[in-house]
């Protein structure tokens, strides 16, 4: 559900950023790009948290 809202939100602002992301004067530009990079980069570190805990569940289980 987070994903398909994730990535609803990504595209959404995508096309505005190509609307109106050239004309850096624009607020809305400008505020969509910003958003765009955030949500950006918050997927980025969540992945890599996630790549961090699945590789100590691996560890752990291989344990058993």
């Amino acid at each position: 559900m987070i994903d398909a809202y994730n990535n609803n939100i990504t595209i959404f602002l995508t096309i505005i950023t190509l609307i109106f992301g050239p004309d850096l004067t624009s607020e809305l530009g400008m505020l969509s790009l910003t958003y765009l990079l955030n949500i950006a980069l918050i997927e980025i570190g969540l992945n890599l948290k996630l790549e961090k805990i699945s590789q100590k569940l691996k560890k752990y289980l291989r344990t058993f």
